[in-house]
Parts: C-alpha cells; structure tokens; sequence
C-alpha cells in the first residue's frame, strides 16, 4: 500500500513528536541528537516525499526513512504501518527467516592444490596454472582451491563457497586448458548464496567485485558477485541491507552502466555507498594486491548525481538511454 504524505507525516510524528510546517513538502521535528533543550527549536528538516533529512545543527542527514528511524526511534521499524513507506525492495519486505536451502555436494576426491604434493601431473598443472596467474601458495589455501584426479573436473581449478555456518554452498571451477567454455559453476542460482559467507565480517565495509579471481587479490571481506548485477531480490542484497553495511562496488571499467546500477539501488535502500575502477583495459584478477589496494583507497562516495552525469556523457543519437 502506498502511503500519503499526510499519512507519513502521521507516523513519523508518532515516534518523532510534532512537527512544523506540517502542510508542506519538507517539515521539521526536534533532532534528539542535538536535543536541545529548546523544544520548540526544530531543526531536524525531514523531505516527506522521499525520506531524505538534514538537521541544521548538528549535521545529521540521510536519504531514506529507513535510516532515519533506524537513528532516531529503532523501535518504530516493528510497526506493520511503518513498512509501507520504507525504502526497502519489496523482495525485502517479506519474513526475515528463509528455509535453509540444500547442502551443496562438491566433486569427489579434491585435493588442496596449495598444500598437497602429489606428483599427479593434472594436479600440478592446476598449481601451476594458478601460480601462473599470480596466486601463492597462501592465496591458494586461503581460497580453499582443489583439485581432483579424475572425472569430468579432471584439469579444473575448483574454488568453493561455504555459508555462514561452513556447509558447502556453491563452487565454480575453471578449466586450465584452452575453452571455449572456460567455467563449470554450480547449478544452484547464485542469487540464493552469498560466495564464501563464511569468511565476511558484517560488521565492517564489504567490497564487491565481479568474479573470484577478482576478489582473490583484494583485501578481506571482498564478495564476488559471480557476473555483473545484483539483483534486489538476491541473498547477498539481503545480507547487505539487513546489516546496514557500508559498500564498494569495484566492477572493471567496461561495465560503469551496471556499476551505476549497483549503487544506485543499495542507496536506495540506505546504505552508504562507495565506486572505485580498475585502470582502462584491465582487471582487478590480472592486477597485483598493491595495485588493487591503492585502487580501492581511491574509491569515492557514490551519488545519485553520478549516475545521471555518467548517462548525459554517454548520450547517443539524441537520446539519454
């Protein structure tokens, strides 16, 4: 249901207190973060139509209800009328519990190929091709990567994904050998797992990057996203919003529109967001740790502005999409 102005100025004034202006588009409450002692001075500026509030004062501002209450009243995010004007995907507005899904079966035999020695010549060659690509030895446990002697994964690099609680929940493999096809991934929709949730720390900034080998020379609590979207509906959303994290989102430099995308809808649900690119021509996979580190040290706050200025500089044939 799609709430009123009038609507929403009730609610907020519900757990805010009441507020000035209270016919027009922007209205003001008393900011309990000032809390000065004058009630009648309202500084806390609230915009009705979009939830985006300043206060005068001390500082404060946000972009959405949702953040706003989270601050100020905690409390009102349980009211089942509230949820009707909070920035959140809908796909988000459903029970916070969700049925575990089932437990991923890996390829049988593998071998961590950056701790065992076998003389298997498939199982060298996967260490040598990772070795190749600039992993070390400590990348390759650190990643979990396998191997195996036999089957159709025979001569595959085999990274795989654990959940939060350390059952397998996904896996990508990826041929050594020239392709066409070069990955074999899982068969379970990646938009219900978060890569390697095991290792994320929620509490601190979270990085995202396209593919593993992206992720595998960045610093930690870096997230492939396993191709370039992230739709609203997926778990990894979830686990974003759900813990308010601060985000990069450093995708390779040919895919600014989708990036753009990216940040545009985790701002939209409140979170803070940051851009950052790999150099022209390049990605953060073939790219040393130092060179993806200083590039992430760069990344710059994301806003709505940029992705409109980034739609006029590519503007073609008279039209802005």
């Amino acid at each position: 249901m799609i709430l009123t102005n009038t609507q929403k100025l009730n609610l907020l004034q519900k757990y805010l207190g009441k507020a000035d202006h209270a016919g027009g588009i922007q209205v003001a409450f008393h900011c309990p973060v000032c809390n000065d002692s004058r009630l009648e001075k309202k500084k806390l500026a609230v915009r009705i139509s979009d939830g985006w509030y300043h206060c005068w004062v001390c500082g404060l501002s946000g972009k959405s209800f949702y953040t706003l209450l989270k601050k100020l009243a905690p409390q009102s995010l349980a009211d089942p009328n509230m949820f009707n004007m909070l920035e959140k995907p809908p796909e988000l507005q459903l029970a916070e519990v969700q049925e575990k899904i089932d437990k991923v079966e890996l390829p049988t035999e593998l071998y961590l190929v950056g701790l065992n020695e076998t003389p298997d010549p498939d199982i060298v060659a996967v260490r040598r091709y990772l070795e190749n690509r600039g992993l070390t030895r400590a990348d390759m446990l650190r990643w979990r990567i396998s191997a195996t002697k036999q089957g159709s994964f025979k001569r595959k690099a085999i990274i795989p994904s654990f959940d939060a609680e350390g059952e397998a929940n996904y896996f990508i493999a990826r041929k050594i050998d020239d392709s066409t096809f070069k990955y074999n991934n899982c068969k379970r929709p990646k938009t219900e797992i978060v890569f390697n949730e095991v290792d994320i720390d929620w509490s601190k900034p979270v990085t995202l990057v396209e593919g593993v080998f992206d992720a595998i020379n960045c610093p930690e609590n870096t997230i492939p996203v396993l191709g370039s979207s992230l739709p609203r509906d997926s778990e990894l959303f979830r686990k974003l919003w759900q813990n308010n994290c601060c985000v990069t989102v450093a995708f390779d430099p040919d895919l600014k529109a989708k990036s753009h995308k990216v940040c545009n809808d985790l701002s939209s649900v409140g979170l803070e967001v940051h851009q950052a690119w790999a150099p022209d021509g390049r990605d953060f996979g073939s790219m040393t740790k130092l060179e993806v580190k200083n590039v992430l040290q760069s990344a710059r706050p994301w806003m709505k502005e940029d992705r409109l200025f980034f739609k006029i500089r590519n503007i073609s044939s008279g039209s802005l999409f």
